[in-house]
């Protein structure tokens, strides 16, 4: 595969785990692995967060990326995945364009996909542009899900009190928050016994009760893209 060098010559790469508890040393072995093959020669800099479900805490590395490159400082990032750079279609967009501006090339190895926007390939565009396409196929069927089971349980006759976790209220009505993805992200954790409903609780910032409550329920769950609970017989 051939590169071409930039004034420092520096290849970065960037981790980022989604729990507390996760440790980043089996993404930093794929990653390391693809720079002593691909980049011996190669500076390197690592860049590391540790995800802890809020806005502003959790990203200070990824924003330091961000700058590097648009100081020119970066001629490729290597990364596991399109998720770990990307916690939305905007973000990921956002990314990329960085990227492009500054003439930094993006290797992910869990795809095997590489754009480099110095080559000018469309192909490589093109399967970029794939990936951000079932990104956003895979986010819109959620939220039709979402919106279905609303309507379902407004038909039923079910009466919201407060909003519900990821969802604000309009008119009597439920409508998905921003922050809806990533809730039924760390939601699907908890579920599927990858997360402690205490820590799931605190990186959403509500009560192990409102989870608890969520999972139960499978109206509730249906809410979140959940899979549905088969009825215990008695």
């Amino acid at each position: 595969m051939e590169q071409t060098k930039n004034k420092d010559g520096i290849v970065a790469t960037y981790i980022r785990v989604s729990t507390e508890d996760q440790q980043p040393e089996n993404h930093r072995s794929e990653v390391i692995e693809f720079i002593e093959s691909e980049f011996p020669e190669w500076g390197q800099r690592e860049y590391a967060d540790i995800y802890t479900g809020t806005s502003t805490v959790g990203r200070q590395e990824y924003n330091k990326l961000r700058d590097d490159i648009q100081q020119e400082n970066i001629h490729s990032v290597v990364t596991t995945s399109v998720s770990r750079v990307a916690r939305s279609i905007r973000d990921f967009s956002d990314f990329v364009h960085t990227c492009e501006e500054n003439e930094t090339a993006l290797y992910f190895t869990k795809e095997s996909i590489k754009y480099d926007p110095r080559s000018n390939d469309p192909y490589q565009r093109a399967m970029l542009q794939m990936l951000g396409v079932f990104a956003e196929l895979e986010a819109k069927i959620t939220q039709q899900r979402t919106k279905e089971s609303i309507r379902q349980m407004r038909a039923n006759g079910y009466k919201w009190g407060r909003s519900s976790l990821g969802f604000s209220k309009n008119s009597g009505d439920l409508y998905p928050t921003d922050d809806f993805d990533r809730i039924c992200g760390v939601l699907d954790l908890i579920d599927s016994g990858k997360l402690s409903q205490s820590k799931g609780a605190h990186m959403l910032d509500t009560s192990r009760t409102t989870i608890k409550r969520i999972l139960e329920n499978n109206e509730r769950r249906e809410l979140y893209d959940l899979p549905i609970q088969k009825q215990k017989r008695i």
